[in-house]
């Protein structure tokens, strides 16, 4: 009876002792969710006109998220000879007659040229070399009351009108990603965060696959 009382007791002590520690996580917890919401709510406001959903086809402004799929492309076209990473950031000018690329990879910083060819299409020009691409505005396949600015590479993901919103592309708006996260910046650094997080996942799962993904 004694001992049953005793582990009684100790199980009582160690409750009474673990709620507050719970209650004090949850109180943080909220906290946070709340300054994360403040800070959505003030970048949607800040980058407003940025969004996707108050931009035309062919607006080509601000920061790309890239996806790396073509990475043996790009690297012929800017003469560079890349390792694997997951993706690559673009800032085109506000006049959109520039752009640079930015790698999580390396230091270097591409500067390229913009030339409008149609009202939704353009060519990217790095020395002598040229890629051609087009930004088009498209709703979400499930969604068709929101929209995403998307970029198709012609040598890698050409746009197919016929297909809209159910193809690949190579990259979208990430105005439109970064008003939704609290975490990552409105700007190229938070561009590159993004790929830097999934570079070292990616990595860690190598370590345990053989590191397939350094061969990609």
């Amino acid at each position: 009876m004694r001992r049953i009382l005793f582990i009684f007791l100790v199980i009582l002590l160690y409750t009474k002792c673990k709620i507050p520690a719970f209650t004090e996580d949850k109180k943080e917890l909220q906290n946070q969710n709340k300054t994360d919401q403040m800070i959505i709510d003030e970048k949607k406001i800040q980058f407003k006109e940025m969004l996707s959903g108050n931009r035309e086809s062919g607006d080509i402004r601000g920061i790309w998220y890239m996806e790396f799929d073509d990475k043996k492309i790009m690297s012929n076209f800017l003469n560079e000879n890349f390792k694997y990473s997951s993706g690559y950031c673009i800032q085109v000018s506000d006049d959109q007659k520039d752009a640079k690329i930015y790698f999580a990879i390396t230091d270097k910083v591409f500067s390229v040229k913009i030339e409008k060819i149609s009202d939704t299409k353009y060519t990217m020009i790095y020395g002598e070399k040229k890629r051609i691409f087009e930004v088009v505005n498209l709703p979400h396949f499930l969604n068709k009351d929101t929209k995403k600015l998307r970029w198709f590479f012609e040598d890698s993901r050409k746009f197919d009108p016929d297909k809209k919103s159910m193809q690949l592309d190579n990259g979208f708006n990430y105005f439109d990603y970064c008003t939704r996260k609290a975490k990552y910046e409105c700007n190229v650094q938070g561009c590159l965060k993004i790929i830097n997080e999934i570079d070292n996942l990616n990595e860690e799962e190598s370590k345990h696959s053989h590191g397939v993904g350094e061969n990609y």
